[in-house]
């Protein structure tokens, strides 16, 4: 195969640029000793960052690797690709490989999030028979990346199909070879580089629990050529794939199937830690799981019981957002204390409200609204007593006492909710360039040397 190059690569440069949310640039994920680049259709491998997989064992800590990679500078090879069958008969299917496979199946990446527990990015893709939504974790607690894909159709499927390949070439640095030695286990595949024993595995699942199985092929792209792999264990330019087989999927109903890649020194270490990833349950380390209630699993400070902050998110989980701070509208009378609100406990005191019986100062406004005091705030004088013809007290009148003084910020605050802290966009997400612990990675992958067509 050859790289998409000239037209055809301007052509999905421009279809990528416009459709994907985060840039090619933010397409990235990484840890103290991994980082991956996504492409735009879901592969890794980000053209843009010259990035695949780069892992070094013992991190930024340890002494800088002489082959500090596993996937670019060989030939890149990272494939997703799926096939369904209807009920009645009709077939179709897509292979996520770019560049190698000339497609423009650009997903509309919409978030990317970076927190202490995970780097991920979240994206969506629509075909006209089904719907596809999809996240690529990276945990920060252990070498390992979670893509999870919901596929939903819109006809009846008798048959879905999923996989995917990857060639890590980890030796083709120090040994000029693309050989790795290549293991099959239970559930999982493992390609190892001959030097130092750094391995890549994958490993996959359907939320049913049906392992996908494991396979060796060469140049394998679509799930015929997986399913149809006859590769055998041992040390050769081959290629691990796995595969996932659902029998049926329902019209409108979704159905989540989960790739791991596992990266550790020794085949069988990263093949098992691999398998194990697909039963993680709390991909944020938060000590819950979404069936135990956590809102966000993809966010280390939201969970049940978490502590609520003016961040337009629901922290608690609790299905109001910002309640009980500073942010928040408590009370249910479209104004929050920022916006002037000075008592969030009752709906009848806000901005520009009316008179309220028994409320000292219904508007806010730092006026008080007692009975015999609109004469005094208008014309700055006491009551003449013009209906009695009598003259009225001339004593300066007893000065009125508001509980919350002037509205002012500080009077509020300081008998008010504590606010922990606000993200101003309202999103736990960031991007942010490079960190300076991977900056190795990146430079690796920049003066590493290309494989040519094989």
């Amino acid at each position: 195969m050859v790289p998409l190059t000239g037209e055809g690569m301007w052509t999905l440069w421009l279809l990528t640029t416009a459709i994907a949310a985060v840039p090619a640039d933010d397409r990235w994920i990484g840890n103290d000793n991994l980082a991956a680049g996504v492409n735009a259709d879901g592969s890794f491998g980000n053209g843009a960052l010259e990035l695949g997989f780069l892992w070094d064992p013992d991190g930024a800590a340890g002494p800088i690797p002489i082959t500090g990679d596993l996937m670019w500078v060989g030939w890149r090879w990272d494939v997703w690709a799926w096939d369904w069958t209807t009920e009645s008969g009709e077939t179709g299917g897509e292979s996520h490989a770019a560049p190698h496979i000339g497609n423009d199946y650009a997903i509309e990446w919409s978030e990317r999030r970076t927190n202490a527990s995970l780097d991920a990015l979240i994206g969506s893709y629509t075909t006209e028979m089904l719907t596809v939504e999809t996240q690529i974790v990276l945990l920060h607690r252990s070498d390992v990346i979670v893509h999870d894909i919901w596929y939903t159709p819109r006809e009846d499927l008798s048959l879905l199909r999923v996989g995917r390949t990857v060639d890590p070439d980890q030796d083709y640095w120090m040994l000029d070879s693309y050989a790795t030695l290549n293991t099959i286990g239970d559930g999982w595949v493992s390609g190892e580089s001959a030097l130092d024993e750094r391995a890549l595995a994958l490993a996959g699942t359907t939320e049913l629990g049906r392992l996908a199985t494991p396979r060796l092929c060469t140049w394998c792209d679509t799930p015929d050529e997986m399913a149809d792999s006859t590769g055998e264990e041992g040390e050769a330019d081959i290629h691990p794939n796995v595969l996932v087989t659902l029998s049926s999927l329902a019209a409108g109903e979704s159905m989540r199937v989960r790739f791991a890649y596992g990266f550790a020194i020794g085949g069988e270490a990263a093949g098992l830690l691999a398998v194990a990833s697909l039963s993680i349950d709390d991909l944020d380390d938060d000590g819950l799981s979404e069936a135990e209630g956590d809102c966000d699993d993809l966010d280390p400070d939201t969970f049940p019981g978490a502590v609520e902050r003016a961040d337009s998110l629901d922290n608690d989980c609790d299905g109001t957002v910002d309640e009980d701070t500073l942010e928040g509208d408590d009370d249910g009378d479209g104004f929050s204390e920022t916006e002037g609100d000075c008592d969030d406990e009752n709906p009848d005191v806000y901005p520009g409200a009316e008179r309220v019986d028994g409320v000292t100062n219904a508007d806010c406004d730092g006026v008080s609204d007692e009975p015999g005091d609109d004469a005094a705030e208008d014309t700055g004088t006491t009551d003449t007593g013009m209906d009695t013809g009598e003259a009225s007290d001339t004593g300066v009148p007893e000065s009125v006492d508001t509980p919350y003084g002037t509205g002012d910020s500080e009077d509020i605050a300081a008998d008010g909710p504590i606010v922990i802290g606000k993200q101003g966009s309202g999103c736990s997400c960031s991007s942010s360039p490079t960190p300076g612990h991977l900056a190795w990675l990146v430079v690796v992958g920049l003066v590493c040397r290309r494989r040519t067509t094989p």
